[in-house]
């Protein structure tokens, strides 16, 4: 089999890597973020969810609530600072650490969520934004142990799914990607990103079957998702299968998706 086709990574959210669908290359290169996760949605975290160290995902890792960096004072005109009451709530602290989070300081965004938890123990968002910020720090065992807690305070929250999935995959532990990801698909099943990621994690484990079912799926609900069309490639190509591969590498091509050009050009003349 020839090696010179380039795997997107769907780990954070999926990144380009060298090789084909194996724990090796998920640790060299970078989940595809475009179709992953470039960003979470969820109506109470503000999260800037930039796994990119991946690179094609259609993810929305911003949320709905109001970035944090530009709420001034979240709690009206007072002063923080000449209100200890405001300053010793938990709320206050978790408004903190999303500022923090959007100013890249991870380390004291997280110092912010630690004492919101402490506080309140059951504020499923201070888990999910803390995970995050393990997340981009690249503690992926810290990150997936916090969005393991949140899923135990509420396992109907499809943002800590996902980001578990996620987590696992940078982990390589494809095997509890794939049974994050099914239990996402089962909350939210038009959401193209989980088909993607659990299409992903059977790839690694070389269930290309699976996988392609997946990226079939994904593809329908999002027909113009270059990087599913690049993987289900990949996963025919190694299958054996490489007139299909080429076809949805052109599929990607059209897309946008100059690694499919790349393959084309190398595997299919």
């Amino acid at each position: 089999m020839k090696s010179g086709v380039s795997i997107i990574l769907v780990v954070f959210f999926m990144a380009s890597c060298s090789g084909c669908f194996n724990k090796q290359s998920a640790q060299n290169d970078k989940p595809a973020t475009d179709s992953i996760v470039q960003t979470v949605k969820n109506d109470s975290v503000a999260i800037k969810i930039n796994i990119n160290e991946a690179s094609d995902t259609n993810n929305d890792s911003t949320v709905k609530e109001e970035p944090a960096a530009k709420v001034k004072n979240p709690f009206g005109q007072q002063k923080l600072e000449d209100s200890p009451a405001i300053r010793n709530t938990a709320e206050f602290h978790y408004k903190r650490g999303l500022v923090l989070f959007t100013i890249s300081n991870y380390e004291e965004g997280i110092k912010e969520f630690d004492t919101v938890i402490r506080m309140d123990p059951k504020m499923g968002k201070a888990y999910i934004n803390r995970g995050t910020a393990w997340m981009e720090l690249k503690k992926y065992r810290e990150a997936a142990n916090d969005f393991e807690k949140a899923i135990g305070l509420s396992s109907s929250d499809s943002t800590a799914y996902l980001n578990l999935g996620l987590a696992y995959l940078y982990l390589g532990d494809f095997k509890a990607a794939i049974d994050a990801n099914t239990k996402l698909i089962r909350l939210t099943p038009t959401d193209a990103k989980a088909f993607f990621n659990r299409g992903f994690a059977y790839g690694q484990i070389k269930d290309f079957k699976n996988a392609i079912a997946d990226f079939d799926l994904a593809v329908r609900i999002n027909p113009s998702y270059h990087e599913a069309y690049f993987n289900r490639g990949l996963a025919y190509f190694f299958s054996g299968n490489k007139t299909k591969a080429c076809s949805d590498w052109e599929l990607a091509k059209q897309n946008g998706s100059t690694k499919a050009a790349t393959a084309i050009e190398k595997e299919c003349k």
